[in-house]
């Protein structure tokens, strides 16, 4: 019997060419493979005999060897349609997420909606390793002889775990959707969530009364979509709300110059925004970000601060943007009021220059 590789990346070489090479010639040439690594192993040397080994194996990477095409890419034709779900779904995850910081109207059906989404990156990753223990059992399955029963328990317990934990999560989550977004913002969420939910069962239902011998996907949704989630939470959100805080921070000039104008005609600064409509403003502009918030004044005793809000991880992250040409320091407490943007400043875990000049944002909890 030859002697099979103890290297790892002789076994990887040779598992390389099991998948590439048609199962006719596969026999053959494997042992012949294995031969000639005994060979020369004899003849230069484990080291040499090792690469050689491999090199043959490359070789061997020939279009009369080769299967059929598509199992080479691992693609059948009939899972393009998986495959196109998969994609559409990242690609639809991925808007979700970073919505709350594209021009639009502001809204809070698109915090919750983003909230949803990195729901899967925050606590999805539960989901990961059920979807790598899944497609272990997948493929055992897929590889078995036809002539063998079809094992489809791993994949239905499988099913069932998943669905727990989506729904645990989910549940979890309502009431702060709720709470922090509103009924419109919770009530998609609880249609989305029972779509989910009908859709988990009667695919539960199909591995048990109708078990295939083909792939199943579901495992490869449980662990991609929480990673491009997490991912576009961790690497996306950031640099693009820089550009939602620049362009709310450029809306709300012509605001500024309405109120600088009020206090240079009236001798002070109006006590609202809406006591310089018609004359000094004929409307209160809107930020133009779908995830930012009204813009908030408040009179100070011979000045003003202007401020919005715009929210990260889930909208479990505030982010307070303020205009204060005076702002107070964690030493000044007095008259501490939390209603002010700029005492709430104060309470913030970081604080960063917005690069136009007055303007701040702090990171709140």
């Amino acid at each position: 019997m030859d002697e099979q590789p103890n290297n790892i990346l002789q076994r990887l070489a040779l598992a390389v060419f099991r998948w590439f090479c048609h199962p006719d010639f596969r026999e053959e040439i494997e042992g012949d493979l294995l031969e000639q690594f005994d060979k020369n192993k004899q003849k230069y040397g484990e080291q040499k005999a090792r690469g050689l080994f491999m090199k043959d194996v490359m070789l061997l990477f020939r279009s009369r060897l080769i299967k059929n095409l598509s199992h080479l890419v691992i693609i059948k034709l009939t899972d393009m349609k998986s495959i196109i779900s998969l994609f559409t779904f990242c690609l639809l995850t991925i808007i979700l997420i970073v919505s709350p910081f594209f021009p639009g109207p502001s809204n809070s059906l698109v915090i919750g909606l983003s909230s949803v989404s990195l729901t899967l990156g925050f606590f999805g990753l539960l989901l990961v390793p059920v979807g790598v223990l899944w497609i272990i059992f997948e493929w055992k399955k897929c590889r078995q002889p036809k002539e063998n029963q079809i094992d489809w328990k791993p994949s239905y317990l499988l099913s069932i775990i998943a669905t727990i934990i989506i729904t645990g999560i989910n549940t979890i989550y309502i009431p702060l959707i709720y709470q922090f977004e509103g009924v419109l913002a919770a009530g998609v969420f609880v249609i989305l969530l029972c779509w989910i939910l009908h859709r988990m069962i009667r695919f539960i239902r199909k591995i048990k009364t109708q078990p295939s011998r083909a792939f199943i996907y579901m495992p490869v949704y449980l662990i991609i979509l929480p990673i491009i989630a997490y991912a576009s939470n961790k690497f996306l959100v950031d640099p693009i709300s820089n550009f939602s805080r620049t362009l709310a921070i450029q809306q709300s000039e012509v605001l500024i110059r309405a109120i600088e104008e009020y206090k240079n005609n009236e001798g002070t600064y109006p006590e609202s925004l809406e006591s310089m409509k018609g004359k000094y403003i004929e409307e209160i502009p809107e930020s133009q970000i779908m995830g930012v918030t009204h813009y908030r004044y408040h009179k100070l005793d011979d000045d003003f601060t202007l401020a919005f809000s715009q929210w990260k991880d889930g909208a479990a992250l505030e982010e307070l943007v303020i205009f204060d040409r005076n702002p107070v320091s964690r030493k000044d407490y007095t008259g501490f009021n939390y209603k002010l943007d700029r005492y709430r400043a104060l309470t913030a875990f970081a604080g960063y220059d917005a690069g136009v000049k007055h303007w701040r944002y702090y990171l709140c909890d």
